[in-house]
C-alpha cells in the first residue's frame, strides 16, 4: 500500500455535508480530524457517514484554541471549516483573528484548504492577507465570472444569503473590496451532497410513481418564500396532475384519492410504528423524514426548492430517478454542470422573481405554472432528464471517496 500524505482537518464530523467530505478525504490522506462536541453531538458513534471513512482515520477532541495551534508540524494539508474557530473568535466580526490564526498555523502545513461551503454568497473572511496565505477555498454558491457583478450589488446579493450577513457592516464593506481577479483561481465550487448517501438506499426502481409532482418545505423562517410558491402551485395546478406536498407542521396535502393510495409502513400512526420501521431502515441518516422518503420514492418530478441554492434534494433526486425542478442555476458554478432541460428543470431566475426573499412577484406565477405543467406532461423528457441525472449521481456520488476525487483531487491534486 502506498503511503498516504498526512492531513489534519478542523472540521466537525457531526454534520451531513462536512461529514461526507471528511469520509471521502480519509481515503486520500492519512487524516486526523479535530472535533469539538455539543450537547447534541458528543460521541464518536454519532459521526455522520462513519461507515464511509477509511479505517485508518483518527479523531481527536479539542476544547481550546491552543490545541489547534499546537498540532504536529510536517502536514501535507490542513483543512479548516470556519465553524471550528467561531467558538473562539465569534462569527462575523472575526476576520482579523482568523487571518492571524492562519498566519500562525501556516508553518505547520504545506497547504491550507478553507471550507466555506455554506449558503452565504459573501466570504466569511475576505481580507487580502488571509487569501494570500491559503491555497484553496472550497465554496458553495459561486457566481460564474460573467455574473460576478451581482456580488457587488448589495440589493441583489442580499437575495442569496441571510439577513444577518447583510446587517453586518464589516462583512459587507470588506466583501465589497474582494479581488476576484486575483483570487478567483483559488475558489473551487462545491456541490451539495445527498441526504441518503448509500446509493442502494436511493434505489426505488420497484416503487410505482403515483405522484406527478411532490415537494417538501418548512413553512416559516427561510422557508417562507418556498411555502408561498408551493401553495400557489397547488392552487393553480391542473387537477389532472397528482401532487403530494409536505408542509412540515402544517401537514400533508395531496389530491390523490384515498382509494389510490398505496400502503406505506413508514406512515403508520398507531403507536408510532411508522417511525420505528423508518428508523430500522434509514436510521443511519440524520436528515430524511418519513414523508420526505414517501414522496421521493413515488414521484415523477420533485419541486426541490431550497433556501438559496444548496440542498440535499438535488443529489437525492438524481440518485432516486426523479426529475429535479428548481430555480435557475444559470448564474452559478455549482461544481457540476447544470443545464436546464438536461439534468434539471428551471422555473426561472430567483433574484429576478423576488425583491425580499419572502414572496414571488405575482406576474411570474403563470410562467412558473406553465413550465411545471409542461414537464409533467412530457414523459419522454422526464425519462431523458432522469437518465442524465443518474449519470451525474454515479459520476459524483457513488461514494464520498468518489465525491472528493471529483470536486478536489482531480482539480488540484493531493
Amino acid at each position: 500500500m502506498p503511503i498516504k500524505p498526512k492531513a489534519i482537518a478542523f472540521v466537525s464530523p457531526f454534520e451531513g455535508a462536512r461529514g461526507y467530505f471528511l469520509a471521502g478525504l480519509s481515503h486520500y490522506y492519512d487524516l486526523t480530524v479535530y472535533y469539538s462536541v455539543s450537547k447534541r453531538f458528543r460521541f464518536l458513534w454519532q459521526i455522520f457517514h462513519k461507515w464511509a471513512y477509511s479505517s485508518d482515520v483518527k479523531f481527536i477532541k479539542y476544547n481550546t484554541l491552543s490545541e489547534l495551534l499546537n498540532i504536529p508540524s510536517g502536514q501535507d494539508a490542513l483543512f479548516i471549516h470556519p465553524n471550528a474557530l467561531t467558538p473562539f473568535f465569534g462569527w462575523y466580526d472575526n476576520q482579523p483573528e482568523i487571518t492571524e490564526f492562519i498566519l500562525k498555523i501556516k508553518e505547520k502545513t504545506r497547504k491550507i484548504i478553507w471550507l466555506d461551503n455554506g449558503e452565504n454568497q459573501y466570504h466569511l473572511t475576505s481580507q487580502a492577507e488571509f487569501w494570500d496565505n491559503i491555497d484553496w477555498c472550497l465554496k458553495g454558491q459561486v457566481f460564474k465570472q460573467e455574473y460576478e457583478h451581482i456580488f457587488f450589488d448589495r440589493q441583489k446579493v442580499a437575495l442569496f444569503q441571510g439577513k444577518d450577513v447583510m446587517e453586518n457592516p464589516t462583512i459587507v464593506a470588506e466583501n465589497m473590496q474582494f479581488d476576484f481577479k486575483k483570487y478567483r483561481s483559488k475558489i473551487l465550487p462545491v456541490p451539495y451532497v445527498p441526504s441518503i448517501t448509500k446509493p442502494e438506499d436511493l434505489n426505488f426502481s420497484r416503487q410505482s410513481k403515483i405522484y406527478d409532482l411532490v415537494a417538501n418545505t418548512r413553512t416559516y423562517g427561510n422557508g417562507t418564500l418556498r411555502y408561498g410558491l408551493i401553495k400557489e402551485i397547488q392552487n393553480r395546478l391542473n387537477p389532472k396532475f397528482l401532487y403530494s406536498f409536505d408542509y412540515d407542521n402544517k401537514g400533508w396535502e395531496t389530491n390523490l384519492e384515498d382509494s389510490q393510495r398505496e400502503f406505506d409502513p413508514y406512515l403508520i400512526k398507531t403507536g408510532q410504528l411508522g417511525k420505528l420501521f423508518f428508523k430500522l431502515k434509514y436510521g443511519t441518516y440524520f436528515y430524511p423524514q418519513e414523508l420526505y422518503l414517501h414522496n421521493l420514492a413515488r414521484a415523477k418530478c420533485f419541486l426541490a426548492l431550497s433556501w438559496v441554492l444548496l440542498s440535499f434534494r438535488t443529489a437525492d433526486c438524481w440518485g432516486a430517478g426523479v426529475v429535479m425542478i428548481n430555480f435557475s442555476h444559470k448564474k452559478f458554478d455549482y461544481g457540476i454542470p447544470m443545464e436546464d432541460g438536461v439534468n434539471y428543470i428551471s422555473i426561472g431566475e430567483r433574484d429576478e422573481m423576488t425583491d425580499d426573499n419572502e414572496l414571488i412577484k405575482p406576474e411570474f406565477i403563470p410562467g412558473i405554472i406553465d413550465k411545471i405543467e409542461s414537464i409533467l406532461a412530457n414523459a419522454k423528457q422526464q425519462g431523458e432528464i432522469i437518465k442524465n441525472g443518474r449519470a451525474i449521481f454515479n459520476e459524483y456520488y457513488a461514494s464520498p471517496k468518489q465525491f472528493v476525487k471529483k470536486i478536489l483531487i482531480e482539480k488540484v491534486g493531493i
